[in-house]
């Protein structure tokens, strides 16, 4: 029967009476080793009343082939059990026990003499010795229980070599328990046990402290976890042993499994993991998932030099082992080709973490083509193999058949940036994201782009308008600075200046000659007067076609930039068809009955068609080229007043030339008082300095309100965003809250929520530090930052507008100690030219980033460890990996204290090898031995014989293994045993 696979579920019935219990002959005998023969059980206890004559009977015919033979001796006991509702109160209840012997061949004799020395009860009383008991009268006898215990604790030859196997179901159950009063937990029958006999649930879960009654604390009270088994109590020779008996005695479809070695020291290690080790049903979980999954475990690997290798060394040269479906703990000590198998193991299963490998790598085994010589094989539980040369390197486009994390690699990350890390993490994540949900794509950064794709642009077109609003807001503020405002003054008072020395050369008024000299004179004056009249005329009609023009050309650029906006949108459209079209054909849905767009531009085309051609007319009125345009005109009728004025007498002259000389000063007069709206005027600069003093303030004050509204669109998709996150992290947050009992120790959370990132170090890169305001200094406007930001929850609306409110209220006031609010101009600690992309960073809420905050205890990523950080990542692939490949690890208690690793890692190694195949390199007795490897594998090489591997393989409760666990692990079992007692002597001091 092999075992150097370890610890492996075989079906074991230890409850089988042989001919010895009804005084069988040779014939009985004969048939009953048939039947143990066909037996689908590997080990089975030879159960008889009193004796193991049954037992020793059939080891002397040469024992059962493939089945290990246990002598198990069952006694009636003279103490009676009471409980509450014992229909025999008084009397109480009597029920047999079981002692299991170690089946070493010199100890038959022991337990023999042993036998016949024990004290036995009749039932009148006497007392007599078994040995002077016949046969026929063992069932008229009875022994006081815990006697038989305390002789054979005595015994120096059996005291390490008995079980005591307690049936329980025989009177009343667990229903019927109650600890707290009940009789037979005083006497001590379950403290004295090793074995509990049921297959009854609620009794298993009772003494594995699972029971919904009482609590862990009362259980721990009354006795230790106990392990359940059960058998067939088999009376009959034609029996299928192992198969458990229904309530009408009937054999049926259930097991008692047990993993452990074959072996009386197998069976003693059950008591050490009662849960784990033991299963009564059809089959155990962990048979089940490799029948069902069998490519997705590792059966062998093999190991053999290449035909033909000219190389001396002999290495991994005929290197062969099974290996066990659960937990493999591969140890050794230093430089004993431990990673070196995992390596191997890795490069067979196209490992994406190669270029970590510590012992196939150029400078090491690869060094002078040495990996070369040497060619390896996995085999698989579904018996496919995997070849490879040891100097092959995983191709990119293989299929991952293992998670291998090499030391390297998780030292990496776990020193490194914490950005690869988290990276790292997200990969687990996205592992428990539902393949249905992750709409084709490979990695959690690509779906949630994908999602959150329209909701991204809506943000963007929000911060387009926000870009609009603050360039708004910025010119605005501009002009409440101080040198603003004095230029507004003093352009006024300039103006102001103009207009009074304008007043001042106001021409002399001549009064029209009243007495006209010549009838010529008087019909060129009235010439000059229509001339006037017209040049009016023009003037009005140049001003109107002028007004004209800038109409046109208005509507010209809407017309225009309607028709772009058309052909964007006609574009968007064809986008929409062909990112949609053939999927929606693929749902039958005609994306041409959802979406219908039909853009029909011909009669803006004509309008524009129309201004455009009323434009080249108003360029012509109004152009200078053409004779007939209205500026010629008018330059023909000023021409022709001029020619007139000349023909005139001197006092017609002299009043004609006043009047051109008036018109031009009234038209300067009008021009320096100008009108509110008339820049550079009078009137422009006083309505300004009001605007200045009374208005500006209310006007910024809308807009900042306008960008609130805004602000708070943006925000509110910003957590449209989030709640994508959320769902995509529900699974694994959920995965992570189930298991919160597993580690009271060191709590994992995970919380989605929007982080500020990066936001100090932009910040300071946009302002001013050395001129005086809140944010001056570098060692002051860290610290302002800082406390501003630590009170602020940014997945809160009202915090988010407060924290912006506060910083324009601290750039616009001096918040400083002792400066008493004083008023400061946000442009002088803005450094230069970069106040608008100041603005757009502060109010983009681009640095408000959705972000999943994991923490380990109360500790975030950032304030890890590089062992702890490892101790997380490692969590991550033990229980949230969704994969269920085999999961490789070289050392993952690296950087981890002994505590650590037996509150961290233990139990999420316990939890992970239900699921998947595990094969750890390891140091620490508490992965090996606390974990309950299921399989320890010893490597070592013997470099004075040609570095020859060998390994060497078995159960934890494998003498010989057990013995490598104390050498390698524990330092030699005189140094584990002087740490014992060092232990025990601190205690007891």
């Amino acid at each position: 029967m092999n075992t150097h696979q370890g610890s492996i579920w075989r079906k074991w019935d230890m409850h089988v009476h042989s001919p010895a219990s009804f005084g069988g002959d040779d014939a009985d005998y004969e048939q009953f080793r048939q039947n143990l023969a066909k037996s689908e059980a590997a080990v089975v206890g030879i159960n008889d009343y009193c004796t193991i004559d049954g037992y020793a009977r059939l080891m002397e015919m040469g024992g059962i082939d493939n089945t290990v033979l246990l002598p198990v001796v069952e006694f009636r006991m003279n103490n009676t059990v009471a409980h509450k509702h014992s229909p025999i109160a008084k009397s109480g209840t009597r029920i047999n026990f079981h002692i299991i012997f170690n089946n070493a061949p010199h100890l038959t004799k022991r337990i023999r003499t042993w036998l016949l020395s024990l004290e036995c009860f009749y039932e009148g009383g006497d007392r007599d010795r078994l040995g002077n008991v016949d046969a026929a009268d063992y069932g008229l006898i009875s022994f006081n229980y815990l006697d038989v215990i305390e002789s054979l604790k005595k015994s120096a030859q059996l005291s390490k070599h008995f079980l005591v196997w307690l049936p329980y179901n025989e009177y009343g159950g667990v229903d019927n328990i109650d600890p707290i009063h009940d009789g037979y937990f005083k006497l001590g029958l379950i403290n004295n046990a090793d074995l509990i006999g049921s297959s009854s649930q609620s009794v298993i879960d009772f003494f594995t402290w699972k029971h919904f009654r009482y609590e862990e604390t009362d259980f721990k009270k009354w006795f230790p976890k106990k392990p359940c088994i059960k058998g067939s109590d088999a009376h009959e020779m034609d029996y299928p042993f192992g198969q458990l008996r229904d309530k009408g005695s009937q054999p049926m479809e259930r097991y008692c499994w047990i993993k452990a070695d074959p072996t009386f020291e197998g069976l003693k290690q059950v008591i050490h993991e009662p849960e784990s080790r033991v299963y009564i049903g059809l089959m155990p979980e962990a048979l089940r998932r490799v029948q069902e999954n069998k490519t997705k475990y590792i059966k062998k690997i093999e190991l053999q030099k290449v035909a033909n290798s000219s190389l001396q060394e002999d290495w991994f040269n005929n290197v062969s082992i099974d290996l066990n479906p659960e937990l493999v703990a591969i140890i050794g000590n230093k430089g004993n080709g431990k990673s070196a198998l995992l390596d191997i193991i890795g490069l067979l299963g196209n490992t994406k973490n190669a270029r970590y490998f510590s012992f196939l790598k150029d400078n090491r085994f690869k060094k002078q083509n040495k990996a070369k010589n040497f060619e390896a094989k996995l085999q698989w539980h579904s018996n496919d193999c995997d070849t490879c040369n040891l100097n092959d390197i995983p191709l990119d486009y293989a299929i991952e058949k293992v998670k291998y994390i090499p030391q390297d690699f998780l030292e990496k990350l776990c020193n490194e940036k914490e950005e690869e890390f988290e990276q790292e993490l997200k990969q687990v994540i996205f592992s428990h994201v539902p393949e249905a949900n992750r709409l084709g794509k490979g990695n959690l950064d690509d779906l949630i782009q994908y999602k959150n794709e329209i909701t991204n642009q809506e943000i963007r077109q929000i911060q387009n308008e926000l870009q609009v609003i603050n360039q708004e807001i910025i010119s605005l503020e501009k002009k409440r600075h101080p040198n603003y405002v004095k230029l507004i003054k003093e352009q006024l008072k300039n103006q102001d200046a103009a207009l009074k020395t304008h007043l001042k050369n106001k021409p002399k008024a001549i009064h029209a000659p009243t007495d006209i000299t010549t009838n010529a004179s008087q019909v060129i004056a009235q010439q000059i007067s229509e001339q006037r009249k017209k040049m009016l005329t023009l003037q009005n009609s140049i001003q109107e076609k002028t007004d004209a023009k800038i109409a046109v050309n208005q509507k010209i650029v809407t017309l225009q930039h309607f028709l772009q906006s058309m052909q964007h949108f006609n574009k968007q459209h064809q986008k929409l068809q062909d990112k949609y079209q053939h999927s929606l054909q693929e749902l039958h849905i005609n994306l041409a009955k959802v979406v219908q767009v039909n853009i029909q531009t011909k009669l803006v085309e004509e309008k524009l068609t129309a201004l455009e051609k009323q434009l080249i007319n108003l360029n012509k009125l109004l152009g200078a080229t053409c004779p007939e345009s209205l500026p010629n005109q008018l330059i023909t009728i000023q021409n022709n007043i001029g020619n007139l004025q000349k023909k005139l007498d001197g006092p017609s002259q002299a009043y004609q030339q006043y009047i051109s000389l008036l018109k031009k000063w009234e038209e300067k007069y009008e021009e320096l008082l100008g009108t509110p709206t008339q820049e550079g005027s009078l009137q422009y600069y006083e309505t300004q300095i009001r605007y200045l003093e009374n208005d500006l303030d209310l006007i910024i004050t809308k807009k900042r309100k306008e960008r609130q509204l805004k602000i708070k669109q943006l925000f509110t998709k910003k957590t449209q965003i989030l709640s994508v996150y959320k769902k995509l992290y529900e699974p694994v947050t959920q995965f992570i809250n189930s298991y919160k009992d597993l580690n009271k120790n060191y709590q994992i959370q995970l919380e989605v929520s929007l982080q500020i990132k990066g936001f100090a170090e932009q910040f300071f890169t946009y302002l001013n530090r050395n001129v005086a305001g809140s944010f001056c200094g570098i060692e002051n406007s860290t610290q302002q930052l800082k406390n501003l930001l630590q009170d602020i929850d940014f997945n809160n609306y009202e915090q988010v507008a407060y924290f912006l409110d506060r910083i324009i209220t601290m750039l616009e006031t001096d918040v400083r100690t002792g400066q008493n609010n004083k008023n400061r101009i946000i442009e002088k600690q803005i450094k230069q030219k970069f106040y608008d992309e100041f603005y757009q960073f502060l109010f983009s809420l681009n640095y408000l980033e959705p972000t999943y905050k994991l923490q380990l205890g109360n500790k975030d990523i950032s304030e890890l460890s590089p062992g702890e950080r490892g101790a997380l990542l490692l969590i991550f692939y033990l229980i949230l990996d969704q994969d269920d490949i085999p999961l490789i690890i070289d050392q993952p208690e690296e950087n981890l204290d002994n505590q650590s690793v037996y509150q961290i890692l233990v139990p999420f190694i316990q939890q992970a090898k239900k699921r998947r195949q595990i094969i750890i390199v390891t140091h620490n007795p508490n992965l090996a031995v606390v974990c309950d490897a299921e399989q320890i594998v010893q490597s070592k090489i013997d470099k004075a014989n040609g570095n020859k591997v060998s390994l060497i393989s078995g159960a934890i409760e494998n003498p010989q293994i057990n013995r490598s666990i104390i050498e390698v692990l524990e330092g030699t079992m005189p140094a584990f045993n002087l740490r014992s007692a060092k232990y025990a002597q601190s205690q007891s001091s």
